[in-house]
């Protein structure tokens, strides 16, 4: 009984360093440069550290200029940066429903209307063929309003036919969230026009069954 249970300990301790070794932290610092060109692996360390020290949560990047990380939740292995006043970098373990997670960035640039890119990697950095399907700027319209308006339902998605949307990973789960910004290219007229018909709300992205699935 003994020995079994010291087994038991030894791998246990064991699952827990490769936790360790695997954390959102670690992962961001190894990542391959060309992922964060950025910074530097040693400045992402130094931000890192420095950030668990509570001491400074900013650094220089390689052009002098200030890199902030709004957040690092290593309960939750989630990582956020603003890399300038129009650029993001966010960073997201997941559960693959395999023997690795995988590791999920999304990429937002905002020039000046923000869209978001996001790509998947294992852990050695080889990209994943995982595809998330992108919404259309008219899967918030809410066609019940658009039908009863004067245009009809056809001129809001003329209207619509360019989409820009922005991610971000949910604190919690495996979820991300879909943000429309597509309403801020329109004129002031179609935006006066479409907006009512709008819905706000973010749309929910839910990671399942090795792929994405949209909430309803």
């Amino acid at each position: 009984m003994k020995l079994i249970n010291n087994f038991f300990t030894v791998i246990f301790f064991f699952l827990c360093a490769k936790i360790s070794a695997q954390g959102i932290d670690k992962l961001y610092v190894g990542m391959p440069d060309a992922l964060h060109p950025t910074l530097t692996s040693q400045q992402r360390l130094e931000l890192i550290e420095y950030a668990k020290a509570g001491q400074n949560d900013t650094t220089l990047n390689r052009y002098k200029k200030p890199v902030f990380l709004l957040k690092l939740d290593t309960l939750h292995q989630h990582l956020m940066m603003k890399n300038s006043g129009s650029t993001s970098f966010e960073m997201k373990v997941l559960d693959a429903n395999s023997n690795e997670p995988m590791i999920a960035i999304i990429r937002t640039v905002c020039a000046p209307i923000c869209h978001s890119l996001i790509e998947f990697y294992d852990f050695k950095w080889n990209r994943l063929p995982v595809t998330f399907h992108y919404p259309q700027a008219t899967d918030w319209l809410d066609l019940e309003k658009a039908q009863k308006t004067e245009e009809g339902v056809e001129t809001f998605q003329k209207i619509l036919k360019y989409t820009f949307v922005s991610l971000s990973f949910q604190e919690e789960g495996q979820i991300v969230m879909a943000f429309n910004n597509s309403i801020d290219f329109l004129s002031d007229e179609d935006k006066k026009l479409v907006f009512p018909c709008m819905n706000t709300a973010p749309l929910l992205f839910q990671w399942s069954d090795l792929k994405w699935i949209r909430e309803k």
